[in-house]
Order: structure tokens, then C-alpha cells, then sequence
């Protein structure tokens, strides 16, 4: 059987509790440097959206004129036969 992982989308950033903010950092810039698609999106869950949070006020003072568009979700997960939400 395959994995049901999410797959992430071409400019998306899935921040983690265990990541370095100096490495979301550097590769949200990085991506942000494509001028087809001249947007990220960072996604976290738990304790990693403080993280994330941060790495968005740091990319936004390091590019001029970047803005910011803010949407929560929930998500169900699944672990095994419970459900945890």
C-alpha cells in the first residue's frame, strides 16, 4: 500500500517543530525568486505555527512589498483505526 501523505504543492513550505527557521527562511526566498509564481505558502500544524508565523514576519522584512494573506483550517488525521482532530 501507498502512503496517504499530502502531497505539497510546487510553492508550499510544510514547517515542522524539528526545522530550522533559518532553513524555511532561505528556501521561501528562494522560491520567491521565481517570477512565474511569485508567492509561497508555509503550512504547520501544533506547535510549528508559531515557527511558521516567524519565518512569514521574517520573509516579509527581507522582501520589500511582500504581502500577506492569512487562512486557518482544521484537518482530520487518522492514526490507525482512531481519529484524532
Amino acid at each position: 500500500g501507498g502512503s496517504k501523505r499530502e502531497e505539497l504543492q510546487e510553492h508550499e513550505i510544510r514547517v515542522t517543530g524539528p526545522g530550522k527557521e533559518r532553513h524555511y527562511i532561505s528556501y521561501a526566498l528562494s522560491l520567491l525568486e521565481d517570477k512565474e509564481k511569485p508567492f509561497i505558502v508555509l503550512s504547520a500544524m501544533g506547535t510549528a505555527i508559531n515557527k511558521s508565523i516567524a519565518v512569514a514576519e521574517i520573509v516579509k522584512l527581507r522582501v520589500p512589498g511582500l504581502h500577506q494573506w492569512n487562512t486557518i483550517q482544521t484537518r482530520a488525521l487518522e492514526e490507525g483505526r482512531r481519529q484524532v482532530s
